[in-house]
């Protein structure tokens, strides 16, 4: 965890009139600064900065907080990624807890390094260089996304040592790696793609091979590592996204030369994933961009049960977006180099959004002219409606009764649940505040240590907490906005282990009390439902009193 004092120490030296005018043009008016609202459309300025006081607030929309909540809701963020950048910005050096020091503190600039180096090395490698122009990349787009070349090992290997970066940590990153007693690059003779966070850090490298051999895979990438999670990030997402904020649409394809050539002929949205289905971590990010996604995934075999996943998956989180499906054996980068950019964005005009695209992905599947195909369509149909928001299933029942000829007023939900939301957005703030010290603490460090998470999951529940939005909210992102307040209060801490079984047995203890007392003014339960709760609270506590860990 970032310390609070680096943290001041950030804010302190942020000017942020010069932070958001690189965002947004900035005029002077005044004491203050005025701008068009980057967060709403409007045609007058009604957006204030402060530079005195290093705030701004819109008048138009209610927007207002400080640097670090500016690049947060602009770039889309979370808090450490949106410090990380402001500190390199600002040139400010973050210091950390040593009790998050090992996970958090950034490694050496082995990745970046080498980053450079493959790029310069790509330019003495003609052959290399000639088959990239041949698929139609020019040299601005090849220096845009540093796309690089890696030759023999030993360079690699040289270049390590030379430049005396630890050979530790090169394996830790899957730069290099061992096997049959010897050290090897792991990227030897492949094109480099060096893959960035989402502040433009390389994290890691996909490399392709040339080679013909059957036994050579045509790409890798980097292993999982503390920086680098292929399942979380996409490939030229800090590249898109700008025009994905401008245009609200994020297009997802499938490979690097999608992006790089969809980028190219200036369809600067694109992003991919990295060898990898679309996954939960995927929708958290996506959800952040709050735009409109728009699938563009190959038309064989494959990339139609990609497009299905992705798209049953981005439906059940109620995102909006489409599905592009390109026939003929093409894909996008095919298509640029064909100079059928129109016909591109065409596709995407036209494409079907990810309800109808599933459902008649579903149906394809079955003989509906036979009475016991037609009924197990019609089930996984309804399988897929129930996993939809009731509204969204209502909506989409018509079209199932459209595909398989049944009267939709037939079609009905299972059973959903009424749990209660918590979530109001209004009241937010207040509710924060009213959130005890021991809440924050606990929510703080189970939100900074896996290891914590994991074990406040075995006993603690949201209903333990005075509000359990945040809880909730915890348990689906550890990321999640909502609780970024709790970096700027300075009386929390990440607890150690000891610290905080101890906060939370003493938490349970007071709910459990708590409890005991509202069961005990219960006169309307029946009186032996009543004795049997109350003698079962009072045995745990006992427990908790004792020092033992139980669930209330």
């Amino acid at each position: 965890m970032i310390k609070k004092e680096s943290i001041e120490k950030l804010k302190d030296s942020i000017d942020i009139v010069e932070l958001i005018s690189n965002y947004i043009e900035v005029k002077k008016s005044g004491i203050n600064y005025m701008a068009l609202c980057p967060f709403h459309n409007e045609k007058t300025p009604s957006f204030v900065i402060n530079k005195e006081k290093g705030f701004y607030h819109c008048y138009g929309c209610g927007q207002s907080g400080d640097g670090i909540s500016f690049v947060m809701e602009y770039e889309k963020l979370d808090f450490n990624e949106a410090v990380s950048k402001l500190a390199s910005m600002f040139n400010v050096t973050l210091e950390y807890t040593k009790e998050s020091a090992s996970k958090d503190k950034p490694l050496s600039d082995i990745l970046g390094a080498l980053a450079k180096f493959y790029h310069s090395n790509l330019f003495k490698n003609q052959a290399i260089l000639d088959y990239l122009k041949q698929r139609g990349l020019s040299e601005e787009s090849i220096e845009v996304f540093k796309i690089g070349y890696s030759s023999s090992s030993i360079e690699t290997l040289n270049f390590i040592e030379s430049n005396k970066f630890s050979r530790a940590e090169a394996l830790e990153l899957g730069v290099i790696t061992e096997g049959n007693d010897r050290t090897y690059a792991k990227f030897a003779n492949r094109i480099i793609f060096p893959i960035q966070s989402n502040t433009g850090n390389v994290v890691g490298f996909g490399g392709r091979t040339l080679s013909a051999e059957k036994n050579v895979a045509k790409y890798l990438n980097s292993p999982q590592s503390r920086v680098f999670n292929k399942s979380k990030l996409l490939y030229g997402y800090n590249l898109a996204r700008p025009e994905i904020y401008n245009t609200k649409e994020v297009i997802i394809c499938e490979g690097y030369l999608d992006v790089i050539m969809l980028h190219q002929y200036g369809i600067k949205n694109a992003v991919a994933t990295l060898g990898t289905a679309l996954n939960e971590l995927h929708i958290a990010q996506l959800k952040k961009l709050d735009s409109k996604v728009r699938l563009c995934f190959d038309g064989d075999s494959a990339g139609i049960k990609a497009a299905f996943r992705a798209s049953t998956l981005l439906a059940k989180h109620s995102i909006d977006g489409s599905v592009s499906i390109i026939e003929g054996g093409l894909d996008p980068a095919d298509m640029m180099k064909l100079d059928k950019k129109k016909e591109f964005l065409e596709l995407i005009k036209n494409s079907k959004d990810f309800f109808r695209f599933s459902l008649e992905e579903i149906v394809k599947n079955y003989n509906l002219s036979h009475p016991v195909e037609k009924k197990k369509a019609y089930e996984e149909c309804l399988s897929f409606l129930n996993t939809l928001d009731p509204f969204l299933f209502n909506e989409y029942k018509n079209y199932v009764g459209l595909l398989v000829g049944m009267d939709s007023k037939l079609i009905a939900p299972k059973r959903l649940s009424t749990s209660k939301n918590y979530k109001s957005e209004a009241n937010l703030n207040s509710v924060e505040s009213s959130l005890s010290l021991a809440e924050k603490n606990i929510l703080l460090s189970m939100k900074e240590d896996t290891s914590l998470f994991e074990l406040g999951l075995n006993y603690l529940d949201p209903k333990n907490f005075s509000n359990p939005y945040f809880f909730e909210a915890l348990l689906k992102d550890k990321d999640a906005k909502v609780l970024n307040f709790l970096y700027v209060e300075s009386n929390l801490k990440v607890l150690s282990k000891e610290e905080f079984i101890s906060q939370v047995r003493l938490f349970l203890l007071a709910c459990a009390m708590s409890s005991l007392q509202v069961l005990k003014d219960n006169i309307i339960l029946d009186p032996k439902e009543r004795f049997e709760k109350i003698n079962e609270l009072q045995k745990k506590i006992i427990k908790l009193r004792s020092g033992e860990l139980v669930t209330v």
